[in-house]
């Protein structure tokens, strides 16, 4: 695996210049409770803004057709702080395991299909049915731009219980199965390329926006989410 790789599978941080932060701050007269709740918002847009970015990542890149399946792919966590003075953090959580060809958009290529659902023979020797299966090469063609055609061996077109056409191999005890496509590794550098990249802009972004907002509106909540006019003092 190369050094992308190896880095893509541990935890990912953020971190943000608490020290800009602060310089923004002072530039603009917050008061410090400003810049607490502004951090706290800004931190709650970030995470709806990559959400919603990472699931049209998911969709144009790896091609899955339903929206479902790219939300259970695709989950953001806000870390739980332990006091209000406390300053939060997020996480976003991706799902790169294989996944079924009949969730994928793509064009399936080979003649190879299911014959016949019933056993009609048996092993002359073992005396135990058999299909009368026809397999060979398959071909999938994913519409995904970060996937690449795959040739799938041994391997037949049918439709899966949804009636989806498909490809199926065999697998252990010579049962079929869907195929299925690795994704991880194509995914793992658009998201580190998109995604994680973009995450200190679009924060101080949101950060300030907000924080500009609070200091020309006068704005000043508590603690306990009520507001007031006047500065509110932090001990």
């Amino acid at each position: 695996m190369s050094t992308r790789g190896s880095r893509g599978r541990r935890s990912s941080p953020f971190e943000i210049d608490l020290g800009e932060l602060q310089s923004l701050g002072a530039a603009l007269g917050a008061t410090a409770n400003q810049m607490r709740l502004a951090y706290s918002r800004a931190l709650n847009r970030t995470v709806q803004t990559l959400t919603k970015a990472s699931v049209k990542l998911m969709r144009q890149e790896a091609g899955i057709l339903d929206a479902k399946t790219i939300k259970r792919r695709v989950l953001s966590f806000e870390h739980q702080r332990e006091s209000a003075r406390e300053l939060g953090g997020m996480k976003l959580w991706y799902g790169l395991n294989q996944i079924r060809l009949s969730e994928l958009r793509g064009m399936i290529e080979g003649n190879a299909s299911w014959q016949d659902e019933h056993h009609k023979l048996r092993d002359p020797k073992t005396g135990r049915y058999v299909s009368d299966r026809e397999t060979s090469t398959v071909r999938f063609r994913p519409r995904g731009a970060a996937l690449k055609d795959t040739d799938f061996m041994d391997a037949y077109v049918g439709e899966n219980r949804k009636g989806k056409k498909t490809i199926f191999v065999r697998g252990e005890q010579n049962r079929r199965r869907e195929a299925e496509m690795d994704i991880y590794a194509p995914m793992l550098d658009k998201i580190e390329d998109d995604i994680f990249q973009r995450v200190p802009e679009i924060f101080l972004h949101h950060y300030e926006t907000d924080l500009k907002g609070r200091v020309k509106a006068g704005i000043h909540t508590s603690l306990r989410g009520k507001r007031s006019g006047g500065r509110y003092r932090v001990d």
